[in-house]
């Protein structure tokens, strides 16, 4: 990077232009998107990595859960992990990962956060290069793989295929009133 970023927080941001930038992002996804944190009930310390010129170049989604007594101990990805803009060169891309992961680290310091975590889905498109750089800036990587569900088959064929604690998992969910519905 020839200048230093500058970062502006997703709240500084607004959700519509946000979400703007999560649609131009081919490593965006859902778990980026304004939505995701409000939902989880989480404090929102989301941030853009912007240019001198204030032109867009990464986006990092991260929330500050609290404890039962209301304590933010951590910091958590939810699976957002670091989404570039489009056109990057791999170079700036892993120069951005760096100043994201020290920016990260700074909010930590600032919040007096005991643990980052970085929760990587699986099937992110930059997985690899995001693990890469988590190891180069000294974090303990343990990883675990997603399963990925073919929905076709019927309620009773998925269900056999289940173990017993995710079961009950799924039926807690159900008691809480969790209903999942098809997006079209």
């Amino acid at each position: 990077m020839h200048s230093h970023p500058c970062v502006v927080s997703r709240i500084a941001l607004g959700s519509a232009r946000w979400d703007a930038l999560c649609a131009e992002s081919p490593d965006a996804w859902l778990f980026h998107t304004s939505c995701w944190l409000p939902i989880l009930k989480v404090e929102d310390v989301s941030f853009a990595v912007l240019d001198h010129d204030g032109k867009p170049l990464s986006l990092v989604g991260i929330g500050a859960p609290k404890s039962e007594t209301g304590e933010e101990l951590w910091l958590s990805t939810f699976r957002a992990g670091i989404a570039h803009m489009d056109g990057l060169p791999v170079e700036l891309q892993h120069e951005l990962d760096a100043f994201a992961l020290s920016e990260v680290q700074r909010i930590a310091v600032n919040k007096s956060a005991l643990r980052i975590d970085w929760d990587l889905p699986s099937m992110s498109p930059r997985v690899d290069a995001l693990v890469s750089a988590l190891k180069q800036s000294r974090y303990h990587c343990d990883i675990w793989p997603s399963k990925v569900i073919d929905l076709t088959p019927d309620e009773d064929a998925l269900w056999k295929d289940y173990r017993k604690g995710c079961k009950s998992v799924i039926r807690r969910a159900q008691r809480l009133g969790v209903e999942v519905h098809e997006v079209t």
